[in-house]
């Protein structure tokens, strides 16, 4: 998918335009969105694209601050924080912590969940993807909540970069995992339908882990 910086007149439209339009791709790509799920269960966002129409700093910074603003409104603790945002030429590079994955999805009104595999059952999560292990084993995604119904699972359905703090025991083979241990999910390729409104992917994409005592 090409990267690109919506105008403002059409970024102002939604958050979901703003920030799941800015960039995604493989993980040696320049323009990007990389997901970070740290230990204690905040995430870490950083979008990377092109500024195609020379959108200001401060403009664009003023947006996601008023989103963020809109959002904590009513909440007792700040669950969104921007933690930068810049532009080098024709590069915008910003970055914004989420307090938890359920802030991550609800933020950017994308499918999103980190947590036992039982429950993902409930919130329709199903598991349909062929799963890989590290050595090349392949598990139908079915049999996963029968067999590793205490494993914790994180789900997504965006092109991105993800990183986990612990070592994945499977994940669907609609990834692709990386000489860093980090996993790439791509654009799902969905032919008739232009890249600007693909916001996200056909199919989640699943991350099957154990978490630390």
């Amino acid at each position: 998918m090409r990267q690109r910086i919506l105008r403002l007149s059409i970024v102002l439209i939604s958050v979901l335009s703003a920030l799941a339009l800015f960039g995604c791709g493989s993980a040696s790509a320049p323009d990007g969105t990389s997901f970070v799920l740290n230990r204690d269960g905040s995430v870490t966002q950083t979008i990377i694209g092109t500024n195609d129409d020379m959108i200001g700093r401060n403009d664009l910074s003023a947006f996601i601050e008023q989103q963020v603003e809109a959002y904590a409104s009513g909440r007792d603790e700040p669950s969104v924080e921007l933690n930068s945002c810049s532009i080098e030429g024709n590069r915008i590079s910003i970055e914004l912590q989420y307090a938890s994955i359920d802030d991550y999805a609800d933020f950017n009104h994308v499918p999103a969940y980190d947590g036992d595999v039982e429950e993902a059952l409930t919130k329709g999560f199903l598991f349909g993807s062929r799963f890989l292990t590290d050595s090349g084993l392949e598990y139908s995604g079915y049999t996963i909540p029968v067999e590793y119904p205490e494993m914790r699972v994180l789900v997504l359905q965006e092109p991105m970069t993800v990183s986990i703090p612990e070592k994945a025991v499977l994940y669907s083979d609609n990834m692709k995992k990386n000489d860093d241990g980090s996993y790439t999910i791509s654009d799902s390729d969905v032919s008739g339908i232009p890249d600007i409104f693909q916001t996200i992917n056909i199919e989640p994409s699943y991350i099957v882990y154990k978490a630390s005592d």
